[in-house]
């Protein structure tokens, strides 16, 4: 059985709260949102300044969420441009 692959922090994301910089978190009393609070941009000014239970608290699965792209297969793609052709 191969082994699970390792979490990988995703430059541009959020690994505590998957946030981004197009989806930034925003604090609703000031209207400021996030920046990154580190060089890698794995970490937002938000998430970095919360202590660790609070963190789970606000958000229990530690873990990045799935990436937002999902990209086509050369077959969806060639798929999608017969489609059009076709005028379907």
């Amino acid at each position: 059985m191969a082994a699970a692959p390792a979490s990988i922090p995703i430059p541009g994301m959020c690994r505590v709260c998957g946030c981004t910089q197009f989806d930034a978190c925003r604090n609703d009393y000031t209207g400021e949102t996030c920046d990154w609070a580190n060089r890698e941009r794995t970490l937002c000014t938000f998430c970095a300044v919360l202590p660790e239970e609070t963190r789970k608290a606000f958000h229990p699965a530690i873990a990045p969420p799935e990436p937002r792209v999902v990209l086509a297969t050369e077959g969806e793609c060639n798929q999608y441009l017969r489609t059009l052709r076709e005028g379907n």
